[in-house]
């Protein structure tokens, strides 16, 4: 990304990719409190997948669990040194997906921590429904506010925020209801919060392949 946006604007340009599967609304804001401001950014690029409403119906929010591990595998350097190398990866958030679910289903603990918080109270896939439930609904409401909020944030010291919606795979699909990508861009337009949907050229360019 750094080297194409240099090639349009310039070697004054340099990008920090600071995005983490399993973040959601509020996992981002609260990095960006703790360490993304320390980069001094003229401007904020927040991404969003479909998933993250259904992330945000998590009693526990993944950062704050993930200390938890951090801590955890601190305390045991077999464990540091085995989950080091994929933490960033999609195998990474495959097992904890995995390790949330057994321990939700089984009502056992796996593990030394519980992650039975961690289980979400609403599906994502709902977000492709061409109708919401009221509580997928009311976690989608929160889920705006927070994103309001969060624009305000950024932008009250002068920087300028964009946000970005990225579907699914399965919304290449010309027959998709493109429903969470109408409400986001609802929102987002009556917030003031420039965006950016993905969508269209992403379908786009996956029928000229």
């Amino acid at each position: 990304l750094e080297a194409d946006v240099r090639r349009r604007a310039g070697d004054r340009v340099e990008v920090v990719a600071i995005g983490r599967a399993g973040y959601t609304i509020t996992d981002e804001a609260t990095y960006f409190r703790e360490k993304g401001y320390r980069f001094e950014p003229d401007m904020v690029i927040l991404v969003s997948p479909l998933n993250d409403v259904s992330d945000l119906s998590r009693r526990v929010q993944y950062r704050e669990l993930l200390k938890q591990l951090s801590g955890y595998e601190r305390r045991h350097s077999f464990l540091q040194a085995t989950i080091a190398p994929i933490r960033s990866t999609a195998l990474y958030n495959f097992l904890y997906r995995t390790w949330v679910y057994l321990a939700y289903r089984t009502s056992l603990p796996v593990g030394a921590i519980d992650l039975r918080p961690q289980h979400e109270e609403v599906s994502f896939k709902e977000a492709r429904n061409r109708e919401w439930s009221p509580a997928y609904t009311g976690y989608f409401e929160r889920y705006c506010q927070l994103l309001g909020a969060f624009h305000a944030e950024i932008e009250r010291d002068g920087r300028r925020f964009l946000y970005a919606i990225f579907p699914d795979v399965e919304q290449m699909d010309p027959a998709d209801p493109e429903t969470m990508q109408r409400h986001l861009r609802a929102c987002a337009d009556g917030k003031g919060i420039a965006r950016l949907d993905l969508l269209p050229a992403l379908r786009a360019a996956s029928r000229d392949r």
